[in-house]
């Protein structure tokens, strides 16, 4: 028989039953296999999730070999043994009972995973470039008060630098701690330990280096540095995202070595709390006591792995009895991105006090700086102008001090790149006691942070006997927001208005804070967020004065300065006559010097055009103007706004066919409730009287109003004009106020000789011998061979006053005849 085909065989039932056993072989195996692979992975699951933690495999060792920490030569090699990078952090459950995100190091906005490389301590953003030759012109505008009752400053201040300021800047001595992260030199300490510093020494067991600055982080506090040692022994990194909370903890340092001396202390506690800051990011809040000195030192867990980095500047001026502390993770991102190797090791067993310090001390050094943060003073002239303008309202201030004032100041300040203002001369102060005019515009920086600082001082206030309108309250000593100038600026005797001051009631201790956040940069221009308190002792719950503000300041990076600042606070006093609350608002902002030039000759320009304008409408009669003002002084319904108006119409010529339209608005308006626009009434009024007006004109010059200073000064010139002889005993009356006199004898020579019998009539009835002085000096001008006898008698009186003013008249009126 022919063989049968394999095809024909396979699709025999024999073939089938050949094939069973096989196929029956194979899966057993495969689901012994199976059994195998579940079996192992439940076993390493085990031991991933309910392993013993000291059992846990290390993540990465940083050191493998345990060598004492005996310095080598630099240059030599060092023991074998790199350590691993840092693997990225697993996620955790921190000390809360509710799952949150994993604590991740914070470098900022718009740096979610990759933190930027440190900025050296000598490349500072935030300072002041006092470039020598440079010019800073500011603008700035005061306003206090609200509403129709507030007064208004306007002013500017140039600086120009004129160069670096003579002699070297005393040095200042501080200190901190660090400790080992490589064998070969590097530590790690705080920024503000040393930030400005000259010169870095580092003691190790004994010996001594001069560090240098590798790299510094303001923001978070932290800064690598390098001696030349080889061979270190190097600290047990941990992962400061396994912390717990009560978790105890160890601060080893050199607090207030000052005082306690340069050995190393170890202090216990435990974790407080985590702390999440906007510009600071997370923070380790410890219980165990962190004081100045201990700064850079290491913070370790129970098994002496460093966890964090101590920093008495994050635990601020006011806390007390808390520590804080750098998360370890930022510092290991912080010398990953400086190319400083570095690895976690996972917690292990709890050891002993004593095996902790065994463990950690031989790796933390003394650090002692010198050197200014600040850096060389730079000489600054400067020169200010300002002037008061006056709002529509009454604020309690009488209209003779609510008359605009100019005022003008100029010297040399020395300040520093922080801002800190060192020598500064003249005493042009601003009102409402901001400070001096110069340093107005100088706030202070803080040489440890570039995003949040704070400045706390102790001043005072002095309570002085002044008159009762609310600016009255305001000392010679009221610091302004952030001022940092020397003790009694202002020097005594001083009061922020230019008036003598008088006497000092009561010295009242006084604190003020500033604090500066940083929100935003744009185009290389920060925006600062700025709050200010000032408040007397000892009764902060109801001070004699309370100033509390926040303001928003740009500064300009590029530039180095301030480029402007809007400020808003209210000023509140308790006193004996009850409480007051007055609004204060301040603007500046930094100019171009030379469009501020351009601007200047053009304003100077249009002067001169309004110059010749006004002395056209002082001669020239026009109608046309008269009806325009006409127009604006009934628009304005009484209001304010017709003090203007009736201010022009005294300062241009008559129109004849107007007089008794204008003298009417006058009379309108002289019991207007306003007083500038009343006193302008009356000026107007003086102005335009005529014939049939003396009368009323005479009554001006009578009242004993001595707030209507300028008003009745051109009454009485009014006066000579309409009575001329007939005004002499009204006039003579007059002298017997001396603000007045000047006024007085010009009326008078103005009268000429027919005044001088009226003279020799009332000279008798003059009782104040200056006043009679004056006459006398009348009599000098316009007197004839009828005024002899009686000058002679008074020459040869005992009045040697008088005696001198009258030979000198005598002699003047014989060289007439």
């Amino acid at each position: 028989m022919g063989q049968e085909p394999e095809s024909s065989r396979q699709n025999s039932p024999e073939f089938a039953d050949e094939k069973k056993p096989w196929v029956l072989w194979i899966l057993l195996g495969g689901l012994v296999g199976l059994f195998i692979v579940m079996t192992v992975a439940g076993i390493v699951a085990w031991n991933i999730f309910f392993g013993e933690p000291e059992r846990q495999p290390v993540v990465a060792e940083v050191n493998p070999q345990d060598r004492p920490n005996q310095p080598t030569v630099a240059g030599q090699p060092a023991a074998s043994g790199q350590p691993a990078q840092l693997p990225p952090a697993a996620p955790h459950l921190p000390f809360s009972a509710a799952p949150v995100a994993p604590m991740q190091p914070d470098f900022g906005r718009g740096s979610e995973n990759t933190p930027p490389v440190a900025v050296a301590a000598g490349d500072r953003r935030l300072k002041y470039r006092w470039a020598a030759g440079a010019e800073h012109y500011y603008q700035f505008r005061i306003e206090v008060g609200s509403g129709d009752e507030v007064l208004t400053y306007t002013g500017n201040c140039n600086y120009t630098v004129q160069g670096a300021a003579p002699g070297s800047v005393e040095e200042q001595e501080g200190s901190g701690t660090g400790f080992v992260l490589t064998a070969d030199g590097c530590l790690a300490t705080c920024a503000h330990v040393v930030e400005g510093a000259k010169s870095i020494e580092v003691v190790l067991n004994g010996q001594t280096w001069q560090a240098t600055v590798i790299a510094a982080d303001s923001v978070s506090d932290l800064a690598l540095i390098r001696i030349p040692a080889s061979g270190l022994r190097p600290v047990s990194i941990g992962s400061s995202d396994q912390i717990q909370l009560a978790e105890p903890v160890r601060v080893i340092g050199f607090p207030l070595s000052d005082v306690l001396g340069t050995g190393v202390k170890v202090n216990s506690g435990s974790v407080a709390g985590i702390v999440d800051d906007i510009s600071q990011g997370r923070r380790i809040q410890v219980d165990a006591p962190i004081n100045p000195g201990n700064s850079g030192g290491p913070v370790v867990d129970s098994s002496g792995n460093v966890i964090g980095v101590a920093s008495a500047k994050l635990s601020g001026r006011s806390v007390t009895s808390v520590g804080f502390a750098v998360p370890m993770q930022r510092l290991v991102a912080m010398m990953a991105a400086n190319g400083i190797p570095g690895a976690v090791q996972a917690k292990g067993r709890p050891l002993e006090g004593t095996e902790v310090a065994n463990r950690v001390v031989p790796s933390v050094a003394y650090i002692k700086v010198r050197g200014t943060a600040g850096g060389q003073p730079s000489v600054i002239r400067y020169t200010a102008h300002y002037n008061s303008i006056p709002g529509p309202g009454r604020i309690g201030m009488s209209p003779r001090l609510m008359m605009p004032e100019i005022h003008h100041g100029s010297g040399v300040m020395h300040v520093n790149e922080l801002g800190e203002v060192t020598q500064l001369t003249g005493d042009e102060h601003l009102p409402m006691a901001l400070g001096h005019v110069a340093s107005f515009f100088i706030e202070p920086l803080d040489s440890h942070s570039q995003t949040t600082w704070e400045t706390e001082s102790e001043t005072e206030l002095k309570r002085i006997q002044r008159d009762n309108s609310p600016f009255g309250r305001f000392g010679s000593r009221f610091g302004r927001p952030g001022m940092l100038t020397p003790p009694r600026i202002g020097g005594p005797g001083f009061n922020p208005f230019g008036e003598p001051e008088e006497t000092v009631l009561a010295t009242i201790p006084a604190v003020e804070r500033s604090s500066y956040r940083v929100a935003e940069e744009l185009n290389n221009r920060l925006s600062i967020s700025k709050s200010y308190e000032f408040t007397t002792l000892p009764n902060p719950d109801r001070p004699y004065m309370k100033v509390r503000g926040t303001g928003n300041l740009v500064f300009d990076l590029n530039v180095g300065m301030p480029h402007s600042l809007t400020y808003n606070a209210n000023i509140e006093t308790n006193d004996d006559d009850g409480h007051s609350r007055i609004p204060l608002k301040v603007t500046y902002t930094l100019r171009d010097p030379e469009e501020v030039r351009q601007e200047a000759e053009a304003a100077k320009e249009r002067m001169q055009e309004s110059n010749e304008r006004k002395k056209q409408e002082q001669t020239v009669p026009n109608p046309e103007l008269v009806d325009s003002l006409i127009e604006e002084i009934r628009e304005a319904e009484g209001r304010f706004t017709a003090y203007r108006p009736l201010q022009r119409l005294a300062s241009i010529a008559i129109v004849e066919s107007k007089r008794a339209q204008v003298l009417q608005i006058c009379r309108n308006h002289r019991q207007n409730s306003n007083s500038p626009v009343r006193n302008a009434a009356l000026e107007a009024f003086c102005v335009w009287a005529g014939s049939t007006e003396t009368e009323e004109v005479r009554k001006i010059v009578e009242t004993d109003d001595n707030s209507l200073f300028q008003e009745r000064k051109v009454a009485i010139k009014k006066l000579a004009e309409l009575a001329g002889a007939d005004a002499v005993e009204t006039l003579l009356h007059a002298t017997s106020n001396i603000l007045f006199r000047e006024a007085v004898r010009e009326a008078l020579i103005q009268i000429g000789p027919a005044a001088e019998p009226g003279i020799l009539e009332g000279f008798d009835r003059i009782t104040d011998s200056w006043a009679k002085k004056e006459v006398i000096e009348v009599l000098q001008k316009i007197g004839t061979k009828a005024s002899i006898p009686m000058l002679e008698t008074i020459s040869n009186s005992k009045d040697f006053l008088l005696k001198s003013s009258a030979a000198q008249a005598l002699d003047a009126i014989r060289a007439r005849q």
